[in-house]
């Protein structure tokens, strides 16, 4: 916790941030997202409303890179921009407060006889039992199902999606 909290102070000394919005419903609004470790990146922007994201591309285009530090960023926010310099990771953010859920860097488990799939389907069951609580939940997944074939990692995906979207 020293080591996260020690890394957020410096980006808040050294980098612009905005403070973020906190709205209902389910709505959020990213602008002009820029990654504070990578030197030179393009700006993103992301909207949702009510809608859900299947972000695709090339490997190694910063999908990976983009959702984990959507998710990550707003514990970088800070209420006092101006003694800050020039460099800045948003321009604005709005998101209701929401449960942060993910599906990153699932690895099989040989101390608990899990395979990679298990491990995956067990991801996939939490997030699902998640999806049913009342709270506002923001689902962060990283190449659902990698390790099946195409066919079944498709539909499989796509009905996990359309799930965790109803809500």
């Amino acid at each position: 916790r020293t080591d996260a909290a020690i890394s957020v102070m410096r980006l808040r000394r050294d980098t612009k941030t905005c403070r973020p919005t906190f709205t209902d419903g389910k709505y959020l609004e990213a602008v002009q997202v820029v990654h504070p470790l990578i030197e030179g990146c393009t700006a993103n922007t992301l909207t949702l409303d009510g809608t859900g994201l299947l972000l695709t591309g090339s490997n190694m285009s910063g999908k990976t890179t983009f959702i984990r530090f959507l998710a990550l960023e707003p514990e970088w926010f800070t209420d006092d921009v101006s003694k800050l310099d020039d460099k800045e990771i948003y321009h604005r953010f709005t998101a209701p407060y929401m449960r942060l859920l993910s599906s990153i860097r699932i690895s099989d488990d040989i101390t608990e006889g899990t395979s990679y799939y298990l491990q995956e389907v067990l991801t996939v069951k939490r997030l699902l039992e998640d999806a049913d609580r009342p709270a506002a939940c923001l689902f962060v997944l990283d190449e659902l199902f990698k390790g099946t074939n195409t066919t079944e990692r498709i539909a499989a995906g796509k009905a996990v999606l359309a799930r965790l979207n109803r809500g």
